[in-house]
């Protein structure tokens, strides 16, 4: 195991691993991480005990001015002075589930209060490693007043056990307290270092964000003489109901009265300061550019963002994004960017490079060949506010005898393949910049004064070689200025991959390489994750980072060119979108369809290729359902059928062969990590995306091509496998109901059952119509090609009859039915519904209207319905009110009833299902509403289409537009505000999605309606006024062509398509609910004529 010099303290079950300099790095109570965050010796941790002179608006943190310590089995001993207060902080373990910092001040002083932070990430250590975001979205605190003293408890509502931990203070009364780091550090702590709350009374607030923290002050008090009191922690390994009463108090008062009495005579070591004097703590503060400057170095600005007239941000001609220093001050959600080398157009290349990086200065962090959670080189970003400042690759830039790490710059800059940090100074430009390489799995790096000027500069690496930091040890060896880095071999990394590698190059020809002793002034070395290079009077630094599985070798680390490379990603981008561009006389219409076109095509290939996120850092697995949508509807709307047909063939090899089922979510490596279970839904998704792929290619040879079962080495040809994927629907239908039931859930993971029961007794409306819709593609593709599919068209019509007569109840369709023992229906999410008072959902409305199951009638209504319940300002809500919250309990579903936190699909506006929203309105031909909601789907100056929009970053697909409230319970109490747009709505997690892949499918052949098949163009579009003029290059097979859309009238009754002034022969397509486009030959396209006509009559 990788090393980290700390202490232990322990007492039963409970263990505090403490720093040199006296911070929490972690807290443990049998295996459940008390702490969200690890402390480091460099800049301490969240945790922390301030004293404040309130009168003077200065605060210090005590483990700061600790003049000599004394440490045994389960306590600490501090002992320090700060401006003439002498104060001891004594750290004990009273038992193996309490812990107290008792605080003793002496002196004389005026208007004095005390703070106490604590992190909170309650949870199995993995987990909370794997995701403290995710962690936090469930963590449940409740604020108790007893004796006029405030008291917080935090239950984990997620899984079992359920932990509780309660903090508070004895002898002295908390008046005030906040539960999230981004209230007490603020977004602004990305740029200063320093909590917003530092010097201000804290605001009595619970904000159920994801960066749990909790905050207690004190009340003010004179120091005259000697003052003692105690902050305590009490946890239990599993509380079944929230807290509504101090029952644990008296137990907790009874053990602080035994170790104010206990005395011991102590060996006190004298402290001294080990972090050098010459690092400082805080990021380096550049200045902002002048509107002069921004010009000069970038051009023209597209879609600039204003506040207060204030630049915020901007597009590039060439579509790049640059954020300014003003922006990420207002972000919670930091601005950030994924980098990865180029997959073939062929199929999916498993040793793929990549890198993520964030504004404030992590310049490579989660840098890894092939599977993106286990075979880390680079550690990955923790949190969102840039506390830790060790993890991946930073930069520390000496200036006035300080070494002072690069954090926010004045300007920070993403193209397709690299960033750019622009830190502007007082008499210079510093400049860094990432880039990755196409063809090579290479990041280059550079580092410049645009002034020539020399600085000493350190770059520090976090070396993770395996899924998180500390777990595994690492190979390092060092040949002139290569660093090689291999696995150990102990580790299981490397009986998985032996020849997982990478390479860190440095071009410069003078530097010297040191560990995490460079910090320290007593050079001992603490943290054996770091890889300290130091450089000398540079102007220019240079140095590349290759990694590969073994598939790749690398080369000799020279720098790439980067106008080559990012010329290289133009190209490969436009390919890949089958050349789709727009262009109109005027307006901004066509750049923003450029822009949003672009980037969402550069999220789905992370989502695709590199599966992980900004915030969801643990990935690299394929959701089954995930990617039988996005990476499908992208690759077979733009052609690249190559990697559809790659899809498929790797999906069905992941498919039981006894169940006939496939799993929720796979690893596609030799890892072959795969969920036990699946949702109900789960197995559609493979045989309606091969439904699509033959109705596109009519590439009938794929049935025949063979895919062994999962974990087994017996190959059987797709035929076979959607054979035994039948018999298993079969076994599904719930009989003589013809009902598929509910099994773990459908596509809203949070609406999973809350019991057992339900899996067999529940079903889905929306599963139904999926259903439906699968099976009738597929009988319709499949019923000429062979004997063996015959049966699907008998269980379309048994899944279409049970959906007719058991999902409506007085015409409306119900999100559920519940089969009660006796044999009758109870419809949940119903009007009928008194149980979860839920009365409208989303998705089987819109996925019956897609899959032509609904009536033109049915669909009417189901139209009306959504306008009027699930309409709201910044689109449309998955149900008409969210589902109830008491204390995190569940009694019907699980994470619904579990989550703390107003976020993701909790929210009710997942970005998901409002594309499908607009597939919908597509098929129905409502052209207003399909543009209105697809341009609220962009976060390209989205204030424009939702005013009440809060801040966020412009490239990058957010998964869910989240109603700004600080808990569930004001969210139940005030959801009707989101529909008036009285609360603001903020980004919910970014990129690893199926969203972006499914919006460009969707924008191309639902909305523009180009649709290719294998002899074929069917023109279908439903758009309006905005569309009208708007030319839109593609490709047919190869040829360039250009769509000019000409909108007469809306909805349209007669579509033209013409060439050269001539109408084309066209076959008329069918639409139920509403004129059908056309369908036209290529033999009848003029090959030397690349413009075609399209009116709307």
């Amino acid at each position: 195991m990788m090393k980290k010099h700390t202490r232990t303290l322990k007492k039963g079950a409970l263990a505090f691993s403490l720093l040199d300099n006296h911070h929490i790095e972690e807290v443990h109570y049998h295996n459940i991480q008390i702490n969200q965050f690890r402390g480091n010796e460099i800049f301490g941790s969240i945790s922390d005990i301030f004293l404040r002179f309130r009168k003077e608006n200065q605060a210090y943190s005590l483990f700061d001015y600790v003049k000599k310590y004394a440490v045994g089995d389960d306590y600490l001993h501090l002992i320090g002075r700060i401006r003439k207060i002498d104060f001891e902080i004594i750290l004990t373990l009273a038992s193996e589930n309490l812990w107290f910092y008792q605080v003793s001040l002496s002196g004389k002083a005026e208007n004095l209060d005390v703070v106490y932070v604590q992190d909170v990430g309650l949870g199995d250590k993995n987990g909370v490693q794997a995701n403290e975001l995710y962690l936090s979205q469930y963590l449940d605190h409740r604020i108790l007043i007893k004796n006029g003293s405030n008291i917080i408890c935090s239950r984990q509502n997620l899984g079992t056990p359920n932990p509780l931990l309660a903090q508070g203070a004895l002898d002295i009364r908390i008046t005030n307290y906040c539960t999230d780091q981004m209230q007490w550090l603020g977004q602004n702590y990305k740029i200063s270092g320093e909590p917003v709350l530092l010097n201000q009374d804290l605001p009595n607030l619970n904000y159920q964000f994801e960066l749990a923290t909790i905050a207690l002050q004190t009340e003010r008090f004179s120091l005259n003489g000697k003052k003692t009191f105690a902050f305590y922690g009490y946890v239990i390994k599993h509380q079944d109901q929230p807290v509504t009463e101090a029952f644990f108090l008296q137990d907790i008062i009874r053990q602080y009265q035994v170790i104010k009495q206990t005395s011991s005579n102590l060996n006190f070591e004298q402290n001294t300061r080990a972090l050098s004097k010459n690092i400082g703590k805080n990021p380096l503060v550049c200045r902002d550019f002048a509107l002069k400057e921004l010009d000069e170095i970038f051009g023209d600005r597209l879609f600039p963002e204003e506040k207060n007239n204030i630049l915020l941000s901007f597009f590039t001609k060439d579509y790049a994004h640059v954020v300014l220093r003003e922006k990420e001050r207002e972000l919670e959600r930091p601005t950030g960017h994924i980098i990865t080398s180029l997959n073939s157009l062929n199929e999916l290349d498993k040793d793929l490079l990549t890198s993520t990086n964030y504004s404030y200065g992590l310049f490579n962090a989660q840098v890894a060949a092939g599977n993106t959670s286990m075979n880390k080189f680079l550690s990955a970003n923790r949190g969102l506010l840039n506390n830790g400042r060790i993890t991946g690759q930073r930069i520390y830039v000496k200036i006035d005898e300080y070494y002072q790490i690069l954090g926010v710059p004045s300007a920070y800059e993403m193209g397709l393949n690299y960033a750019k940090w622009y830190y502007a100074l007082a008499s210079d430009l510093i400049e860094v910049c990432v880039f990755m390489s196409g063809q090579q799995n290479k990041i280059n790096m550079t580092i410049s004064s645009k002034c020539g000027l020399k600085y000493d500069y350190l770059l520090s690496h976090q070396i993770v070689m395996g899924e998180h930091e500390y777990i595994n040890d690492y190979q390092l060896n060092f040949r002139e200025s290569d660093f090689l880095f291999n696995c150990a071999t102990d580790s299981f990394q490397f009986s998985t991959y032996p020849e997982l590698s990478y390479k860190l190059h440095i071009i410069n020809p003078d530097f010297t390489v040191h560990d995490d002793r460079f910090f320290y002034d007593d050079q001992r070395k603490r943290d054996s994750s770091l890889v300290i290079v130091k450089f000398t009077k540079e102007t220019q630094i240079k140095l590349t980072i290759q990694g590969t599985i073994g598939t790749k070798a690398f080369d000799d680390g020279n720098l790439a060119n980067f106008e080559h490379e990012k010329v290289t990603y133009q190209k490969y981008y436009e390919q890949l979108l089958n050349g789709l561009h727009f262009e109109a006389s005027k307006g901004d219409f066509a750049d923003r369809l450029n822009i949003t076109s672009l980037w969402f095509a550069h999220n789905a290939m992370v989502h695709y290729a590199v599966p992980h996120g900004l915030e969801q850092v643990g990935g690299a697995a394929w959701g089954t359902r995930d990617v039988a949508q996005g990476p499908m509807e992208f690759f077979l709307a733009t052609s690249n059928y190559a990697l559809a047909r790659d899809i498929l063939l790797k999906v069905f090899s992941y498919e039981h062969e006894n169940s006939g089922e496939w799993p929720q979510w796979f690893f596609f490596d030799r890892y072959g990590f795969a969920s036990d279970g699946c949702h109900g839904d789960i197995i559609f998704w493979p045989l309606k995306a091969l439904a699509d792929y033959l109705f596109v290619t009519s590439d009938y040879s794929l049935l025949a091509e063979k895919a062994p079962y999962f974990n087994q080495e017996k190959m059987v040809s797709i035929e076979e496998h959607v054979v035994n994927s039948f018999d298993a629907i079969e076994k599904r239908l719930i009989k003589p109901y013809d009902l598929i039931s509910y099994a773990g859930g459908d596509w809203d993971d949070t609406l999973q059952p809350a019991s057992k029961k339900m899996e067999t007794r529940l079903v889905s409306s929306w599963t139904q119509a999926l259903a439906y819709q699968t099976l009738n593609q597929l009988s319709r593709v499949l019923h000429t090609h062979s004997p063996l599919f015959a049966k699907v068209s008998d269980l379309v019509k048994r899944i279409q009859k049970g959906y007719q007569k058991h999902c409506f109840r007085d015409g409306v369709l119900a999100g559920f039915i519940e089969i009660q023992d006796n044999g009758s229906f109870r419809y949940l999410l119903h009007p009928f519904d008194d149980v979860t008072k839920i009365h409208y959902r989303l998705i089987p409305m819109t996925r019956s209207i897609i899959g032509e199951l609904a009536s033109p009638q049915e669909a009417e209504t189901f139209d009306q319905i959504i306008d009027n319940h699930l309409t709201f300002m910044d689109g449309i809500r998955l149900m008409d009110r969210p589902a109830q919250y008491n204390g995190g309990i569940s009694r019907h579903f699980l994470r619904a009833e579990q989550a703390s936190n107003v976020g993701r699909e909790i929210s009710l506006l997942y970005m998901h299902a409002q594309i499908r929203y607009i597939e919908a309105m597509a098929k129905l031909g409502r052209a207003d509403k399909v543009t209105h909601a697809l341009l609220q789907v962009m976060p390209l100056d989205l204030v424009s289409m939702v005013p009440n929009a809060a801040l966020r970053q412009a490239n990058a697909y957010f998964s869910s537009s989240d109603g700004y409230y600080f808990d569930r319970y004001r969210y139940q109490e005030e959801f009707a505000r989101l529909k008036d747009g009285s609360v603001p709505v903020r980004g919910g997690w970014r990129i690893y999605s199926s969203g972006p892949g499914i919006f460009i499918g969707t924008l191309i052949k639902k909305v523009l309606g180009i649709r290719l098949s294998k002899e074929s163009i069917i023109i279908d579009p439903v758009v309006n006024q905005k569309f009208n003029g708007l030319k839109v290059s593609f490709s047919i097979k190869g040829q360039p062509i250009t769509l000019i859309y000409h909108v007469e009238k809306i909805p349209y009754q007669k579509i033209e398509i013409c060439q050269n002034g001539k109408l084309l022969p066209s076959g008329k397509m069918f639409n139920p609910y509403r004129a059908a486009g056309l369908k036209i030959s290529y033999d009848d396209l003029d090959t030397k004529s690349t413009d075609i006509d399209v009116y709307l009559k």
